[in-house]
């Protein structure tokens, strides 16, 4: 019976190709050899691990593998040969496996020496002629069906790499991380993007893609944002609110003095400008205080004596 490939690296047959290829790395780093010694069990997942990205990563040959139920040979008039046995086919070794996952472990001591680039070799495709397509033909009840997909020996380019590169196996390009110095525009807000031209994904006679940054904004518990303005609560006594008084508000320019007014009322809105966030299309943001006025929970008896004096003054 056919492996189920899907399976293998835990995906669905929707999977994309960067769903595929996040799973396989995955895997490979949790049965590679190296971190499982003396388990067989691990070799051999690692090694079905390496053959199911072998054929789902490669369009050719996952669309043989879709169609027919193997990429191999069995039951696919492509032919092919044991994965790991390096047949005529899409045969590799250990060594290839390794070199192809180098970058995840950082190379590796006893593979080092498999890291080594070499160019490669350009030569005609045989199966499919240099044509860079496969017909195959299939009898039926209803006569002969002919199907013509893309060659999935040479990707459907024509030429075969007749001596492999042992890093990136004729792709052309590896997989590898990069942390990267973003400097970030004043001003940017939650769901804004900027692109680093050059930062993207590197392809083979090509130019590199382009890296999209996109903006979280992080909850911070004293400011609230709206805009360009920066949004504070500032609670003052209710002596303060009644006689004034210059209180210390903080602010993303570094503390404020503010006066407050005598007779300010619970709720009033002091408004600074030019101390909120540069806003990209509309400069300067503002920072806006919400006066909230502190009543006390409990007094003592002398406290309560002077309120109740206080009580009876005519302005009270």
């Amino acid at each position: 019976m056919a492996k189920d490939y899907y399976n293998v690296l835990g995906v669905d047959k929707t999977a994309s190709e960067d769903e595929i290829k996040k799973s396989y790395r995955k895997m490979a780093m949790k049965w590679h050899p190296d971190k499982n010694p003396d388990n067989p069990e691990a070799e051999v997942k690692f090694k079905e691990a390496a053959e199911a990205y072998d054929v789902l990563s490669d369009e050719g040959k996952k669309s043989n593998y879709d169609r027919f139920g193997s990429a191999d040979g069995g039951g696919n008039p492509f032919g092919g040969g044991n994965p790991f046995g390096g047949g005529r086919g899409h045969g590799f070794n250990m060594d290839d496996i390794f070199s192809s996952i180098g970058d995840i472990f950082g190379g590796g001591q006893r593979h080092q020496q498999q890291r080594q680039a070499k160019g490669s070799d350009l030569r005609t495709c045989i199966p499919c002629n240099g044509s860079g397509q496969r017909t195959v033909v299939q009898n039926t009840p209803f006569g002969q069906i002919r199907n013509v997909s893309g060659c999935p020996d040479c990707n459907g380019s024509g030429n075969q790499i007749a001596n492999k590169c042992n890093v990136c196996h004729g792709h052309g390009t590896t997989v590898k991380e990069q942390t990267v110095d973003v400097e970030i525009p004043k001003g940017v807000g939650n769901g804004m993007q900027m692109s680093m031209a050059g930062f993207g994904n590197h392809v083979v006679n090509g130019v590199p893609g382009d890296l999209y940054i996109v903006f979280d904004e992080t909850r911070e518990m004293y400011f609230r944002r709206e805009g360009g303005n920066i949004i504070v609560d500032v609670e003052i006594s209710v002596i303060d609110a009644i006689i004034g008084a210059n209180v210390s508000v903080k602010s993303p320019h570094g503390d404020i003095i503010v006066a407050i007014e005598p007779g300010t009322e619970h709720g009033k809105i002091i408004r600074i400008n030019g101390k909120g966030i540069p806003d990209v299309h509309e400069g300067m943001g503002s920072l806006v205080i919400n006066i909230r006025i502190r009543i006390p929970k409990s007094i003592n008896l002398e406290q309560k004596a002077i309120l109740e004096k206080l009580k009876n003054a005519g302005n009270f």
